[in-house]
């Protein structure tokens, strides 16, 4: 094998400029959920426990991640962000090993086994360099994707290496391939997505190893036994986690939506201009509306499967396109229809063609600087589009309105950016992103009640109670929703229909502290303030570190003569 040993120095030298602006990217989205407002960063003795709300609900070693962040530099954005960037920096090495060790075993032919390296090298730099990674690195929260896609790439580079070993003519322990099966199990308490590991393994010793599944299972049986056990562990962690009820499509909605949606991520492969954090995608109405995206899109997988029956690698490699989409392009809805995140590991497919298929085109040059340079325009093109993409992570109300540019309406977008603006006292402008999400989506939750809330806090407590009483029509557990409308109820002369609402909310959410909280002041309010005592102990206990339970207690005790 020809090597190249400086080619992952250029690989780092090249990427690290592109991407040191995202190391300057704000929170957004998600990451309040999974940084600001995480309540068990902190407790390594919680690493299988989230709230159901959190995105790191059922993976252990994503978790993990973050409680190390957390213990090395609390909530600051800066160690979260080097954290996601040594990852993709690692996937990206990842990536050249697997492409660079594939090609120089000749199956794709002479020509690629020469320049394997160059190829590798190519792949890895478009790969690395592509704006679509950006959600996945900059994006705090998407570390899962990065990482997931760090132990996926992993698994293979191990798997591979294993597998040369296995060609040797003296026998030895071949400990690549345990670690692979270990770096497999990572990935599965990463993020779920890695379920599609084992068989695209399986796959991959076809076309490029061992040639037949007879002599797969001949060969490398306990390696794959091994192997595909990590699902059980995907299952366990499936079966313990309590995820929220979210019945955005059905299967077969999600299903028929997902051709356009694959082809807009294509698209973006090429032509990565316009970039949306968030796309709020809507449901396709019919199979008759899904066919002009439908029909490209099975000539491209039906060309995948005819090259993988076929062992031809470029037929694995836009085979693993559609193989790594699986689990969030299929049958199984999920909340949301599109996520650029998702393309993070299928663009490694496409950029190994696309390194593979420069590789051949140099390899017939008389003068090889006119291929490099052709690949040095198209990288820098690429990693000026990711600068200028990382520059939209440093503020969150522009990147916010930069999704409203691509989808006016999207509801999400306008109550995000109502709650932006909020914050810097712009009470009007966020009121009217608040009624545009409404006005978009009549049962949207996060709308209706921060609607709600903004009238609470405007001394509107009637107007409140309105939209508070459509957020628990749409969402009867919402505990912040109920603590709200008891308060609101309270303002309006109704103690006791703001204590049934509170007890309700605390029937259903029985632990928290804002439901408790609340009712104690209504209890204290309306002469029982023994009983709200009680009930303010029990929030110290929950919320320690509230400002509000001091001056609360003190108020009660004096009340109750204590």
């Amino acid at each position: 094998m020809r090597r190249r040993s400086w080619h992952p120095c250029l690989l780092l030298a090249l990427l690290l400029p592109v991407w040191w602006g995202s190391l300057y990217g704000e929170y957004v989205f998600d990451d309040s959920l999974t940084v600001i407002h995480n309540e068990v960063l902190g407790e390594w003795g919680k690493l299988f426990y989230a709230p159901t709300t959190s995105p790191l609900r059922d993976r252990p070693v994503a978790a993990a991640s973050f409680q190390l962040n957390y213990l090395l530099g609390g909530r600051e954005e800066l160690g979260y962000h080097l954290f996601n960037l040594l990852v993709h920096l690692g996937a990206v090495l990842a990536l050249y090993g697997v492409v660079r060790r594939s090609l120089a075993g000749g199956k794709a032919g002479e020509k690629l086994r020469r320049l394997a390296p160059e190829a590798a090298l190519a792949a890895a730099l478009l790969w690395g360099l592509h704006p679509l990674q950006t959600e996945s690195v900059t994006y705090v929260t998407q570390r899962c994707e990065s990482l997931a896609g760090l132990f996926y790439l992993l698994a293979f580079y191990l798997a591979i290496r294993g597998f040369e070993q296995s060609e040797e003519a003296e026998p030895r322990p071949n400990w690549w391939l345990v670690l692979s099966v270990v770096a497999c199990f990572l990935g599965m308490g990463t993020k779920a997505t890695v379920v599609t590991a084992p068989p695209a393994l399986l796959l991959y010793d076809r076309v490029f190893g061992a040639g037949s599944f007879r002599e797969i299972w001949r060969r490398r049986r306990w390696f794959y036994l091994g192997l595909f056990g990590s699902w059980a562990f995907q299952a366990w962690l499936l079966w313990r986690t309590d995820y929220p009820d979210i019945r955005t499509h059905t299967g077969w909605e999600y299903l028929r939506t997902q051709p356009g949606v694959v082809l807009h991520y294509l698209k973006l492969t090429l032509l990565p201009g316009e970039l949306c954090l968030n796309y709020n995608w809507p449901p396709a109405e019919s199979w008759i509306r899904t066919l002009p995206a439908l029909l490209p899109l099975a000539g491209l997988v039906l060309l995948a499967v005819w090259g993988i029956v076929r062992g031809a690698p470029a037929g694995y490699a836009l085979g693993w396109v559609f193989i790594t989409l699986l689990p969030t392009s299929s049958i199984l809805p999920l909340e949301d229809a599109a996520f650029e995140h998702r393309m993070y590991l299928p663009l490694a497919g496409l950029a190994a063609l696309a390194g593979s298929a420069w590789a051949w085109w140099l390899a017939g040059l008389s003068r090889r600087r006119w291929g490099w340079g052709a690949l040095a325009a198209v990288l820098v093109i690429l990693g000026w589009r990711t600068w200028e993409r990382n520059l939209d992570y440093r503020d969150p109300i522009a990147i916010w309105e930069q999704c409203l540019a691509v989808n006016p309406d999207n509801p999400r977008a306008h109550n995000n950016l109502g709650n932006l603006v909020k914050k810097l006292g712009r009470r009007s402008e966020a009121l009217s992103h608040y009624r545009a999400a409404v006005a978009l989506d009549e049962d949207y939750e996060a709308g209706l009640y921060n609607l709600g809330t903004w009238h609470l806090e405007n001394n509107d407590p009637a107007a409140a109670e309105s939209w508070l009483r459509e957020t628990l029509r749409v969402n009867p557990a919402s505990a912040a929703a109920a603590a709200n409308l008891g308060i609101a109820l309270f303002h309006t002369g109704r103690p006791e229909e703001a204590e049934r609402v509170l007890r309700r909310g605390l029937s259903l959410n029985p632990r928290d502290p804002a439901l408790r909280f609340n009712l104690g002041l209504v209890l204290m309010e309306t002469a029982r303030p023994r009983e709200a005592i009680l009930l303010l102990e029990s929030v110290r206990e929950i919320d320690p570190d509230n400002p509000r339970i001091a001056p609360a207690m003190m108020k009660a005790r004096r009340l109750s003569g204590a």
